[in-house]
């Protein structure tokens, strides 16, 4: 990174130190794709893993590493590094390479250039790949006799946001006049159904509630996207939320069925997405390959907003019934959802049920998740010992020096987009016309189009009171465990409350 130290800003207040009887751990990320919430706590989870000294690099296909790899014991390319579109510099891949310790991958949109995330997993000689794929179908995509040293650990796209402590109680039920609120897009067809979905429970319900004189805030257009605090603020105004299962089923594993797609519509831009599925798809989808629950669900649940999702299976984290009312892609029980939903006491329980399951029990927290990767490097070291080697302490000046001059950070930079015309296509060796934004982005602001931002853009907007305060007592708030958190929450909320009256 070359972006000068008063021009970027650094999440979480983590200290310099480069010295450490800790393994250490270096993180090669892209820093301008930061701006989403996921994307930055997903990382700043990476940065407090347990029992590591983390530290982090900017990583893209013009970028060169500040410091030897040897200085560490662990390298993890993180998936906002998007290895499958080739946005690893060959200068780096080719230090990855040699590297002597463990090295991870956590990967994402696995469905999109498979082929050559695949030998990219094989040219760096990943050690272990964190993926969303699901854990019966693993072999389909990455075969074990093609990876029989690679250990695949699943894991989820996004965890309960850690910020979510920090918002206001959730608004009570006589507060909610909207119905049902709900963001969507309508995605490009080489996606597949699974994908389609966040479109078609959108356009459907919207009429059918139209048609019953039911209040709603439904859009899929993009000049109706939502963003920052103003997603919490709708989301906890509505009395349900709308969802569906995230991911494709459509491995294109050479951008073969992309391209097809693409030059079809270029010949004929008026063939409806039945047409462009039956010509390309039929067959090609594999259900049950990458159905993934989205950070959506955690925050829709931590507001106390009810779910209304299509059926499915989300990981595994939520259940039919207990914590969402499911309703069936045919929209056949459309009048018993809705009337469910009109039954304050039904709603309530719900609510509370799911964020008793999902959200108190701290199962699904960034703070369990990071416990979970720390145990698994740690297993990885302990289980490769022989074969890798420890990190070397005669480079500690190198990496004190990197820190000190900000190419290299014990926690991530965050990029700032402080409004929603200011995005941008993501940069990709493909043409899409209709849309660059993919199926898996993992929050409200991923599924925008992913912004190419320059390096030096990294200065943030004026903040009140508080902000830093939950800027700066979050990492503290983070390490308290929840039996403790769950008494103080009422207490913290009401200091927040004051705080923001005095700004006002």
């Amino acid at each position: 990174m070359s972006h000068d130290e008063d021009e970027s800003r650094v999440v979480g207040g983590a200290t310099d130190e480069a010295a450490t009887d800790r393994p250490r751990v270096l993180v090669l990320y892209d820093s301008t794709q930061t701006f989403t919430n996921t994307v930055a706590e997903h990382l700043l989870c990476l940065g407090r893993l347990p029992g590591y000294a983390v530290h982090f690099c900017h990583a893209r296909p013009d970028s060169t590493l500040p410091v030897p790899l040897a200085a560490f014991d662990c390298v993890i390319i993180h998936y906002s590094v998007r290895i499958a579109f080739e946005l690893l510099s060959a200068a780096d891949a080719w230090h990855v390479s040699g590297f002597k310790g463990l090295k991870c991958l956590f990967i994402q949109d696995e469905y999109d250039h498979t082929e050559t995330a695949r030998s990219w997993i094989t040219r760096l000689g990943i050690h272990v790949v964190f993926t969303c794929v699901a854990p019966d179908r693993r072999d389909w995509i990455y075969p074990t006799s093609r990876f029989p040293d690679v250990t695949f650990v699943s894991n989820l796209t996004g965890y309960v946001p850690a910020l979510l402590d920090a918002l206001p109680p959730p608004r009570p039920l006589t507060e909610r006049t909207t119905v049902i609120g709900y963001r969507g897009r309508e995605l490009p067809y080489w996606y597949g159904r699974l994908a389609r979905e966040k479109w078609t429970i959108g356009k459907h319900m919207r009429e059918l509630c139209d048609a019953r004189g039911i209040r709603t805030d439904i859009a899929w257009d993009e000049h109706a996207r939502i963003y920052g605090d103003a997603w919490y603020e709708f989301l906890g105004s509505c009395r349900s939320t709308l969802g569906t299962e995230s991911g494709s089923n459509v491995f294109d594993d050479e951008g073969l069925i992309r391209r097809a797609i693409q030059d079809d519509l270029r010949r004929t831009p008026s063939l409806s997405f039945e047409e462009v599925y039956t010509a390309h798809l039929e067959g090609v989808e594999q259900p049950g390959l990458m159905n993934q629950v989205s950070p959506k669900i955690f925050e829709a649940i931590a507001l106390r907003t009810v779910l209304v999702l299509f059926e499915g299976e989300y990981s595994g984290v939520v259940t039919a019934g207990r914590h969402y009312l499911s309703l069936r892609k045919d929209f056949s029980n459309v009048d018993d959802v809705l009337a469910q939903l009109g039954d304050d006491q039904l709603v309530m329980e719900m609510t509370e049920l799911a964020y008793q399951d999902v959200i108190a029990s701290g199962r699904y927290s960034y703070a369990a998740f990071g416990t979970f990767v720390a145990n698994t490097l740690t297993s990885e070291l302990h289980t490769r010992r022989a074969i890798l080697l420890s990190a070397s302490t005669s480079h500690a000046a190198a990496l004190a020096h990197a820190v000190k001059r900000r190419t290299m950070t014990t926690a991530p930079v965050r990029a700032v987009i402080q409004r929603a015309s200011a995005v941008a296509p993501l940069r990709s060796p493909l043409p899409a016309p209709e849309s660059t934004a993919e199926p898996g982005a993992t929050s409200r602001e991923a599924e925008t189009v992913a912004p190419s931002i320059p390096d030096h853009v990294f200065a943030a907007p004026p903040r009140g009171a508080a902000h830093l305060v939950r800027r700066f007592l979050l990492p503290v708030w983070l390490v308290i465990p929840e039996l403790v958190r769950s008494p103080l929450r009422p207490a913290v909320r009401a200091v927040l409350r004051v705080i923001d009256g005095l700004r006002a």
